[in-house]
Protein backbone atom coordinates (compact mmCIF):
# COMPACT_ATOMS: atom_id res chain seq x y z
CA UNK A 1 0.00 0.00 0.00
CA UNK A 2 3.00 2.33 0.46
CA UNK A 3 5.27 1.86 -2.57
CA UNK A 4 7.76 4.50 -1.41
CA UNK A 5 8.32 2.62 1.82
CA UNK A 6 8.72 -0.70 0.03
CA UNK A 7 11.10 0.82 -2.51
CA UNK A 8 13.22 2.26 0.29
CA UNK A 9 13.30 -1.05 2.15
CA UNK A 10 14.18 -2.89 -1.06
CA UNK A 11 16.99 -0.47 -1.83
CA UNK A 12 18.37 -0.73 1.69
CA UNK A 13 18.24 -4.52 1.51
CA UNK A 14 20.13 -4.55 -1.80
CA UNK A 15 22.72 -2.19 -0.33
CA UNK A 16 23.03 -4.16 2.90
CA UNK A 17 23.73 -7.41 1.04
CA UNK A 18 25.99 -5.67 -1.54
CA UNK A 19 23.84 -6.78 -4.47
CA UNK A 20 25.09 -5.40 -7.79
CA UNK A 21 22.32 -4.77 -10.30
CA UNK A 22 22.90 -5.13 -14.04
CA UNK A 23 23.95 -1.81 -15.56
CA UNK A 24 20.78 -1.29 -17.63
CA UNK A 25 18.51 -2.07 -14.68
CA UNK A 26 20.54 0.26 -12.47
CA UNK A 27 20.29 3.08 -15.03
CA UNK A 28 16.54 2.54 -15.33
CA UNK A 29 16.09 2.72 -11.56
CA UNK A 30 18.21 5.88 -11.42
CA UNK A 31 16.01 7.50 -14.08
CA UNK A 32 12.89 6.56 -12.13
CA UNK A 33 14.45 8.06 -9.01
CA UNK A 34 15.24 11.28 -10.87
CA UNK A 35 11.56 11.55 -11.80
CA UNK A 36 10.34 11.30 -8.20
CA UNK A 37 10.44 15.02 -7.33
CA UNK A 38 8.80 16.22 -10.57
CA UNK A 39 6.05 13.61 -10.13
CA UNK A 40 5.54 14.70 -6.51
CA UNK A 41 5.24 18.32 -7.65
CA UNK A 42 2.66 17.34 -10.26
CA UNK A 43 0.66 15.48 -7.60
CA UNK A 44 0.90 18.56 -5.35
CA UNK A 45 -0.44 20.72 -8.18
CA UNK A 46 -3.27 18.28 -8.86
CA UNK A 47 -4.27 18.25 -5.19
CA UNK A 48 -4.22 22.04 -5.01
CA UNK A 49 -6.19 22.39 -8.26
CA UNK A 50 -8.88 19.98 -7.10
CA UNK A 51 -9.71 21.85 -3.91
CA UNK A 52 -10.37 25.38 -2.81
CA UNK A 53 -7.21 26.80 -1.26
CA UNK A 54 -8.35 27.85 2.20
CA UNK A 55 -5.72 28.18 4.88
CA UNK A 56 -7.14 27.15 8.22
CA UNK A 57 -5.82 26.82 11.73
CA UNK A 58 -4.71 23.23 11.04
CA UNK A 59 -2.41 24.23 8.19
CA UNK A 60 -0.92 27.13 10.15
CA UNK A 61 -0.38 25.02 13.28
CA UNK A 62 1.12 22.10 11.35
CA UNK A 63 3.45 24.38 9.40
CA UNK A 64 4.45 26.29 12.54
CA UNK A 65 5.14 23.08 14.41
CA UNK A 66 7.32 21.86 11.53
CA UNK A 67 9.20 25.13 11.06
CA UNK A 68 9.73 25.94 14.74
CA UNK A 69 9.78 22.49 16.31
CA UNK A 70 12.09 20.99 13.68
CA UNK A 71 15.08 23.23 14.43
CA UNK A 72 14.55 22.92 18.19
CA UNK A 73 14.50 19.13 17.99
CA UNK A 74 17.52 19.15 15.66
CA UNK A 75 19.43 21.45 18.03
CA UNK A 76 18.61 19.22 21.02
CA UNK A 77 19.66 16.06 19.17
CA UNK A 78 22.82 17.80 17.94
CA UNK A 79 23.77 18.82 21.46
CA UNK A 80 23.08 15.29 22.73
CA UNK A 81 25.41 14.01 20.01
CA UNK A 82 27.95 16.67 21.05
CA UNK A 83 27.95 18.35 17.65
CA UNK A 84 29.51 21.79 17.40
CA UNK A 85 30.09 24.48 14.80
CA UNK A 86 29.20 23.79 11.20
CA UNK A 87 27.93 20.26 11.90
CA UNK A 88 25.37 21.56 14.39
CA UNK A 89 24.42 24.47 12.12
CA UNK A 90 23.78 22.16 9.15
CA UNK A 91 21.67 19.82 11.29
CA UNK A 92 19.57 22.70 12.66
CA UNK A 93 19.14 24.25 9.22
CA UNK A 94 17.99 20.92 7.78
CA UNK A 95 15.54 20.65 10.67
CA UNK A 96 14.18 24.09 9.76
CA UNK A 97 13.26 23.15 6.19
CA UNK A 98 9.57 23.24 5.19
CA UNK A 99 7.39 20.16 4.89
CA UNK A 100 8.71 17.96 2.10
CA UNK A 101 6.75 17.47 -1.10
CA UNK A 102 7.10 13.69 -0.78
CA UNK A 103 4.53 13.77 2.03
CA UNK A 104 1.94 14.42 -0.69
CA UNK A 105 2.90 11.17 -2.40
CA UNK A 106 2.71 9.24 0.87
CA UNK A 107 -0.67 10.65 1.89
CA UNK A 108 -2.16 10.08 -1.56
CA UNK A 109 -2.28 6.37 -0.64
CA UNK A 110 -4.61 7.10 2.25
CA UNK A 111 -5.20 10.37 4.05
CA UNK A 112 -6.38 13.93 3.62
CA UNK A 113 -4.27 14.82 0.59
CA UNK A 114 -5.78 18.30 -0.01
CA UNK A 115 -5.08 19.31 3.59
CA UNK A 116 -1.51 18.03 3.39
CA UNK A 117 -1.03 19.84 0.07
CA UNK A 118 -2.16 23.09 1.68
CA UNK A 119 0.16 22.45 4.62
CA UNK A 120 3.12 21.93 2.26
CA UNK A 121 2.38 25.23 0.53
CA UNK A 122 1.85 27.12 3.81
CA UNK A 123 5.05 25.76 5.34
CA UNK A 124 6.99 26.65 2.20
CA UNK A 125 5.65 30.20 2.26
CA UNK A 126 6.29 30.57 6.00
CA UNK A 127 9.85 29.30 5.51
CA UNK A 128 10.66 32.52 3.65
CA UNK A 129 10.52 34.13 7.10
CA UNK A 130 11.65 31.30 9.38
CA UNK A 131 14.72 30.13 7.44
CA UNK A 132 16.44 33.55 7.49
CA UNK A 133 15.53 33.81 11.17
CA UNK A 134 17.11 30.42 11.93
CA UNK A 135 20.20 31.37 9.90
CA UNK A 136 20.47 34.65 11.80
CA UNK A 137 20.24 32.82 15.14
CA UNK A 138 22.81 30.23 14.03
CA UNK A 139 25.46 32.79 13.11
CA UNK A 140 25.12 34.73 16.37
Amino acid sequence: KLPLLWAMLGGLSLRLFSVELPLQLDKGIQQLGAAAIPVALIILGMQLASTRFEVGIYEICAASLRLLGGPLIAYTVGKLLQLEGLDLQVLVLQGAMPTAVNTIVLVSFGGDAPRVARTVVVSTLMSFVTLPLVLWILVK
